[in-house]
């Protein structure tokens, strides 16, 4: 699909993406796609945290958070399974 060039760069700043990401789009190289997406996407992340008045993280590597590793950090561990509704037990 063909864009003209303003609704292209249009399309592009509002998902994030790069000249460098598209290229390497372009070319199949979808690791430093989503490299360069990524650094983008934490940059901005970076500047809204700095307008807020947030101290950003002291590292632009990502990492796992405790909430994304199961079983690493319950939630809580004064709620079980057993304790919830029938309904959201089996999530539904």
């Amino acid at each position: 699909m063909e864009l003209d060039p303003v609704t292209d760069a249009a399309v592009l700043d509002s998902c994030f993406v790069t000249a460098d990401s598209l290229e390497a789009l372009r070319v199949g190289d979808y690791q430093r796609f989503l490299e360069s997406r990524m650094q983008r996407l934490i940059s901005l992340e970076r500047a809204f945290m700095m307008v807020k008045g947030v101290v950003p993280y002291a590292s632009d590597v990502p990492e796992v958070s405790a909430i994304d590793v199961e079983d690493s950090v319950p939630l809580s561990e004064a709620v079980s399974v057993t304790d919830l509704p029938e309904w959201e037990a089996h999530g539904h």
